[in-house]
């Protein structure tokens, strides 16, 4: 949202909404309905950014209706510069590059993994304060430093399993 206002306030775009939606919002339900929920998608997001959460899934070989939402992506991505489409990807480093790989050539070449936005892990300390302003945000009772420091540990447990979603989690 921040960097959908950033970029508005620019001019790069003419809104400052950002459009949420997962490769199984574009697949459709049958064949051929792919193309076309795509870029239905797309053009509704001219001058807006666009956020594919879980992209990776894009790759999935074994599922025929992600082909077709990748090449409509490419054939789509340049407009024109009045309306321009602002498309941010995300996923997990790995599952994202190795989808990239899988895919049609022309999007791995408007998009690399090397020059991608890379959200770290929050720390310790960073998840204590996110813990302490969520109990005070939910008027929770306070909790004490004990209570703060075992929830924390489970956290930072939590950070090392594969699929760890950092704040969401």
């Amino acid at each position: 949202k921040i960097m959908a206002r950033l970029l508005c306030e620019m001019g790069v775009t003419r809104h400052d909404e950002v459009v949420v939606k997962t490769p199984q919002d574009l697949k459709g339900a049958f064949v051929g309905e792919a193309e076309k929920l795509t870029k239905e998608v797309l053009e509704g997001c001219r001058g807006k950014v666009l956020f594919i959460d879980e992209a990776y899934s894009l790759g999935d070989k074994n599922d025929p209706y992600y082909g077709p939402v990748v090449d409509t992506i490419v054939g789509s991505i340049h407009g024109s510069p009045d309306d321009p489409l602002i498309l941010f990807m995300a996923g997990y480093r790995e599952e994202m590059d190795r989808m990239l790989r899988n895919v049609n050539p022309g999007l791995r070449s408007r998009m690399q993994v090397d020059g991608a936005f890379m959200f770290e892990d929050y720390s310790r300390r960073d998840l204590s304060i996110i813990l302490r302003d969520e109990v005070a945000r939910q008027n929770l009772a306070s909790i004490d430093r004990i209570t703060t420091d075992v929830a924390t540990s489970v956290l930072e447990k939590q950070k090392n399993m594969k699929h760890f979603g950092n704040a969401r989690d």
